[in-house]
Formats: structure tokens, sequence, C-alpha cells
């Protein structure tokens, strides 16, 4: 069996300027009957985050813009148009060189599965429908201090364990895709079980879709919940200026008590200037529908400045405005982002 190792660059999945955390991100380019591609990100920048209850902190942060990464994805043509794949993606900490994703090896994604004229389907640790959707909605590709789910379907599954995915061919600019993560408890088939699905369209331009997540939640103490996100949105490219917009319904539940009720709202946008570059900006607005009325609104702004295909220097700066008792936070660091605004600075190379 023939078999090529090639290094390459990657391309944004969304458009030149940023690059998605998802599969669709990186497309091999090896011949023959067989291929394996290695792929990554080195992604480090320096960050001022305030508004923490500890005052101000200078953080060294890695994926400031897309998660660093070393990856593997191979494919096998089985004949008949039929083909087997595979991935594993291991997320790293560039300041430390730690593990990301909890210290899991490869714990951005790992998987294997077939693909052919009839679809997709794959087994492993993969990225949620909501993942990829949010991805298409935020301009910011859902990293940086400025990322819409600082607010926007806070708190969503980004991947499933154990799971079981399948997406079909597109037809005339429509996907559909189901997916669901065994909990694996024993004598409650549902018990932890993560549900979601997606419907897309995409035609030029245009990208609209809904997705939704369903996750069976189960405490300490064996008391049963249900976390419910759906994610409307999309993008329109009008050349000048991408328009991103989205609309969330969130409610999760705990036994009989209603913990989240929420309406998010957002608004994006992607300015390309001086050929290659890009101004990016966004707002987000959470409703919270209980008597508390615990709302927040984010604010975020960044500029990316490529240097080469490969290379890309970057700032953002984001602001989260809480009310009441709401306490949200921007999310820029492997330390959790515990302040309410932070500046970024960093560099990007993608190889």
């Amino acid at each position: 069996m023939k078999r090529k190792v090639i290094a390459f660059a990657l391309i944004g999945a969304t458009s030149a300027y940023a690059m998605a955390d998802d599969e669709d991100a990186v497309k091999s380019v090896g011949g023959g009957s067989s291929s394996v591609t290695i792929y990554g990100v080195a992604d480090m920048g320096i960050t001022r985050e305030g508004g923490g209850p500890g005052g101000t902190v200078y953080r060294m942060t890695s994926g400031g813009m897309s998660g660093s990464r070393i990856g593997f994805r191979g494919i096998e043509d089985l004949g008949g148009g039929l083909a087997a794949i595979f991935g594993m993606e291991a997320g790293v900490y560039m300041d430390t060189g730690a593990s990301a994703q909890g210290g899991v090896l490869f714990g951005r994604q790992s998987y294997v599965g077939l693909t052919g004229k009839g679809g997709e389907l794959t087994m492993g640790r993969l990225y949620s429908f909501m993942d990829k959707h949010l991805a298409r909605v935020d301009p910011f590709v859902t990293n940086s201090p400025a990322q819409m789910d600082n607010l926007l379907v806070k708190g969503y599954t980004v991947r499933a364990e154990n799971g079981v995915k399948y997406v079909t061919p597109s037809m005339n600019g429509v996907k559909v895709g189901v997916m669901t993560g065994l909990g694996e408890v024993a004598g409650d088939f549902s018990a932890k079980r993560y549900l979601g699905g997606v419907l897309s369209y995409e035609n030029g331009p245009l990208y609209v879709g809904v997705a939704h997540q369903n996750l069976n939640t189960l405490s300490a103490t064996n008391v049963k919940g249900k976390n419910n996100k759906t994610l409307f949105g999309g993008s329109y490219d009008f050349k000048v200026v991408r328009m991103h917009l989205g609309y969330a319904i969130n409610k999760t539940t705990e036994g009989a008590a209603t913990t989240e009720d929420t309406r998010d709202y957002a608004l994006g946008a992607s300015v390309p200037v001086f050929g290659t570059d890009h101004v990016l900006a966004d707002v987000v607005f959470r409703k919270d529908r209980s008597s508390t009325s615990n709302n927040a609104r984010m604010y975020g702004v960044g500029y990316l400045h490529a240097l080469s295909k490969r290379t890309s220097l970057y700032t953002v700066y984001a602001r989260v405005s809480n009310t009441n008792k709401a306490a949200y936070t921007i999310a820029p660091s492997a330390a959790g982002g515990a302040g309410t605004n932070a500046l970024m600075l960093g560099v990007r190379h993608i190889f």
C-alpha cells in the first residue's frame, strides 16, 4: 500500500482570515490509494486580563486565535466511491507544553469511519454540530477573548465522547447531520447521553443553519437533568463585509428546578482591508428570562494581519458587562479567563 506523509498549510474553513476547529478545516493532498496527512497550529499571545477578583493579570496565552495542535488524518480508497477515514488531533498548550482539553492526549478529536456517496459516518471523540455551526456564525471562529460563546449558547457541548455521527452529502446545498454520544451508565441507557443535530444550507456567499443539542446530566447525588440548546444563525459575504447573525434558546433543568432559561442575540462582522488583513467585530446579548434578570452583554473587536498564507499577527479586545447577579467572563486562557475584559496580542503559524 502506497503511503505519503505530507505537511501542508491550513486555510480557514469559513474565510481566508480564520481557521475553524473542525475536521473540515484540513483537506489532504496525498495521492494514490492511501494517504496520511500531518498538520498543526502554533499560536501564542500575551493577554492583559482585567476585572477579575484578584485584579489585573498578565498571561502567556496559547491558542489565542486558533487552538494550538498537532494532528494526523488518513484516508484509504476502498473502491466504488467508498473510503475509510481516521483522525487523531492533540491539543497543546504552547506556553507549558502540556496537553490541552484536560490533559487528554488526542483531546481535540479522535475518530474512524467511512465516507462515500451516501454521506459520512464516524465514531469516536467527535466535534458536536453545535460547535461546527457556531464556528460559521462567529467571526472569531470560537476563539480569542471576543469569541461569541462567552455568552452565545454558553456551556454547549464542544465534543462528544463515545460518539457516532452521520452527515448526508450535500443536496443542492442542504446538509443534515445527526449524532449521539453514549453515556455508558450501567442500568440507565439515557443517563449522560448526548444527542445533536444540524440542518444547514450553503450557496455561494450565503450560509444559514440551525443546530440543536440535548444532553442528559446526572449529578453526584443521582439527580437527573437536561441541557437543551438551539442555535439559529448564519453569515452572508457582501465582499466588502461578511455579516454574521445568531439567535439561541437555552434551557437547563436539574430535577424539577430550572437552572437556566435564556435567549442570546449576536451580531458580528468581518471586513477585509489591505487585501489580506481583516477587521473583526461582534456584540452579544444574553437575556435571562427568570425573575432575577441576570442579563449580560459582550462586545469585541480584533485585527488580523497576514504576514503570509501561514503566519499572522493579531490583536483582540473584548469586554463583558453583567447586570444584577450575572457573573460572565471572557475566556482567553488556560486559566479559564476570570476577568471581564481582556486585550490580547499574538502570532499564529499554521503548518
